[in-house]
């Protein structure tokens, strides 16, 4: 049973995608936003020096030039499925 729980932990692990950078420890006037790094649909907004990670709205991909979510965006070699989070909704801190 320990094998079964540590193998579905490295699967979520490596489907957890981290901000592409940092964060600033001061925030600026405007907002700092990074793409995720394994999921087009999300993108993180830093706060305070850490990266909170939010996803865009269905149909939607991060567009990082437009710091938006947008319709039509090149998301490269990233994934543009998404799994919908079956908890509470809102920002979660990426680690």
């Amino acid at each position: 049973m320990k094998i079964y729980f540590l193998l579905l932990l490295c699967i979520v692990a490596l489907a957890t995608g981290l901000p592409d950078g940092t964060c600033p420890d001061v925030d600026p006037i405007h907002p700092v936003y990074l793409p995720d790094t394994v999921q087009c649909a999300y993108f993180h907004q830093c706060s305070h020096g850490i990266a909170y990670r939010f996803i865009c709205p269905p149909g939607t991909y991060w567009d990082q030039q437009e710091s938006v979510c947008n319709t039509v965006v090149n998301c490269g070699n990233l994934r543009t499925t998404t799994w919908l989070p079956t908890g509470p909704t809102g920002a979660t801190p990426a680690n």
